[in-house]
């Protein structure tokens, strides 16, 4: 390719700034109570910062509070800690109806009031694709199964590299896959109800495998930049070394805001 041609292809890609931004927030209050669970919320925030000719980048943080509740102590009956933070840098790129998506997560989680403050941490880099159509909403008529019981979610493979000990701590992982999927049952006007499911497959080092399945059952409110949801979940299995959660259900809402992609 000529200097001439090449440079009327580069002036011809279009680039903007879009700066959409994007959250949640949510809390979550366990069913059974104990040192380590009574409840947790979360905020998350992200930015989609760059577009260049569909190809878009994304940049985000959340951070995760983790409260217990104790009995020895009656004058501090909650006891919080534990914090979770992840910072995510992604790249997406739309081939409708799905987002193909290029993204990488550094997770840590630190210890409160404790020797060693930073208990784990995860660096990864992930692939996969996301299929989230408009919500059909606005019927004035109860909707049974709305999409035809079509499901809609994620699906990434995940790579935890780089490796070492001052990238990974606590775990053994190699690869996994992970994703969610949701089904609507019933929509009308601004609402809509349903079930979710979360699951992932880790791969250790070792080639043992560990594995998370997660059931949820909820009713939310929506609009064309937000909304809010009412949910009760279950942890059916969890056996990760890090944050194991099999067993535990919590009931709970999340608000949300813009583009969740």
């Amino acid at each position: 390719m000529t200097a001439p041609v090449l440079l009327l292809s580069l002036l011809s890609i279009s680039v903007s700034f879009p700066l959409e931004p994007s959250g949640e927030v949510n809390l979550r209050y366990f069913f059974q109570h104990s040192l380590e669970h009574f409840m947790r919320g979360e905020v998350s925030g992200s930015m989609k910062t760059i577009d260049i000719d569909g190809l878009e980048w994304t940049f985000g943080l959340s951070t995760e509070t983790f409260m217990g509740r104790q009995w020895s102590h009656p004058e501090m009956v909650f006891h919080v800690w534990k914090a979770h933070w992840t910072i995510l840098s992604q790249w997406a790129y739309r081939v409708d109806p799905v987002d193909l998506r290029l993204y990488s997560e550094h997770e840590c989680y630190h210890n409160i009031d404790m020797a060693d403050t930073l208990g784990h941490y995860l660096n990864n880099v992930k692939m996969g694709a996301v299929y989230d159509p408009p919500l059909p909403l606005g019927s004035p008529t109860l909707q049974w199964l709305p999409e035809g019981g079509v499901p809609r979610g994620w699906l990434s493979a995940v790579s935890y590299i780089p490796r070492g000990t001052g990238l990974q701590k606590g775990h053994n992982y190699d690869w996994g896959i992970e994703g969610e999927a949701t089904v609507l049952l019933t929509a009308r006007k601004s609402s809509c109800a349903g079930v979710t499911a979360r699951s992932e497959m880790i791969v250790n080092q070792d080639g043992s495998t560990l594995g998370r399945i997660e059931g949820e059952l909820f009713w939310g409110h929506h609009t064309e930049t937000g909304g809010l949801d009412l949910f009760a979940s279950y942890h059916f299995l969890d056996n990760r070394p890090i944050d194991p959660l099999e067993g535990q259900g919590w009931l709970g809402f999340r608000v949300y805001w813009g583009a969740p992609y």
